[in-house]
């Protein structure tokens, strides 16, 4: 089953993203009139007899302004300009027209310096261009960067959720998650369907893909790489934002005894060694976590990502003293590999910090 989209991305998602430039001339010209009339009207009412007569006429203007910006289509470049201004009007009177004329001429200056929505997808997903770079992708237990996805869903136009949406229908990752449950509530009846159909495409993709492993893994017994695909699948299902807990509780389940079963016939790989553990501390028992990953630590074995993984265990045991030293005995080693994010890398930066900062003894924090 596969999503035919009405357009290609580039045309749904023009270089530059909407360009905030288009209108702000009718904005221009209709702040500047009224910051005339207004300032006008403002010297009018401290004339002796006056004040009632420049009161009408700010009234008037602002009815007038009212049905103007009504009456014009609401996906106009310059709609939601229009809209601010008919909404101050009242209030701020011929301020509000110096800001309107204000955000016009600023507006194209911003955006010069601002990512298009197409440039934040060839970042976060390299692979979808033949000519992009590859980028690294994060371990397990390392949080995955859904805010510029999500961003879209929250401030995008139609346009570009739909495109967003294709996308995600098309070459579906764990990072689509978070916006595909924001499309699901969008206030867009078109999102909303879209972001549905979406969603049950990926599940039925999935679930094919989960058939297809089970059978392979009885063919084959549980130390079968179609063992460890179906595990890192159960791993990916619990993890989808859309799903509710008790599933992803399940899949997570799941995923655990399949590492477990595979890690049994290789116990020295490091990978699987970490899934477990991330997976253990992700149903409740970061006691058992931090003590599966110290034993990694204690023998000299543990990579960045393990002891980074075993930071946030110990983290959630409130164990602050024990999460400082960690930072403070490993932060140059993880540092110099390069296995984590940057992100991760300044929360050990930050608690590398506190520990070289925190008196003996001491308990927070």
């Amino acid at each position: 089953m596969t999503v035919v989209p009405a357009a290609p991305c580039e045309t749904a998602l023009p270089p530059g993203d909407a360009r905030p430039g288009d209108g702000r001339w009718t904005v221009l010209a209709a702040a500047a009139l009224l910051l005339a009339v207004e300032a006008g009207l403002a010297v009018l009412a401290f004339v002796p007899g006056h004040p009632l007569g420049a009161l009408a006429g700010h009234i008037v203007v602002c009815a007038a302004l009212a049905i103007w910006v009504r009456r014009r289509r609401r996906d106009a470049p310059d709609a939601v300009a229009l809209r601010l201004l008919a909404t101050t009007l009242p209030f701020f009177g011929p301020l509000a027209a110096a800001g309107a004329i204000l955000q016009a001429v600023l507006a194209p200056l911003f955006a010069r310096s601002t990512l298009p929505v197409e440039r934040w997808l060839d970042l976060l997903l390299p692979g979808d261009r033949d000519d992009a770079p590859p980028a690294p992708t994060p371990g397990p237990g390392i949080g995955h960067g859904t805010l510029p996805f999500a961003g879209v869903m929250i401030a995008g136009t139609r346009e570009q959720k739909q495109a967003l949406l294709t996308l995600a229908g098309r070459d579906f990752e764990p990072v689509f998650a978070s916006a595909l449950q924001l499309a699901l509530h969008d206030g867009n009846p078109a999102v909303r369907v879209q972001a549905a159909a979406t969603i049950a495409k990926v599940e039925a993709d999935i679930h094919e893909r989960e058939l297809e492993l089970e059978r392979a893994c009885k063919a084959g017994g549980p130390a079968t790489d179609a063992a460890l695909a179906l595990a890192r699948l159960h791993e990916m299902r619990s993890r989808l934002a859309w799903q509710d807990a008790s599933i992803r509780d399940e899949h997570r389940g799941h995923a655990l005894r399949l590492y477990r079963e595979c890690l049994a016939l290789r116990p020295d790989d490091a990978d699987l060694r970490l899934a477990v553990g991330v997976l253990l501390r992700e149903t409740g028992r970061a006691d058992e976590s931090a003590a599966w990953f110290a034993s990694d630590i204690a023998a000299g074995t543990a990579s960045a990502r393990t002891v980074f993984a075993c930071m946030e265990s110990l983290f959630d045991l409130q164990r602050f003293d024990d999460v400082r030293r960690l930072a403070r005995d490993h932060y140059e080693r993880m540092a110099r590999t390069g296995e984590l994010p940057p992100d991760a890398l300044r929360v050990v930066e930050y608690w590398r910090a506190k520990g070289l900062l925190a008196p003996p003894g001491g308990s927070g924090p």
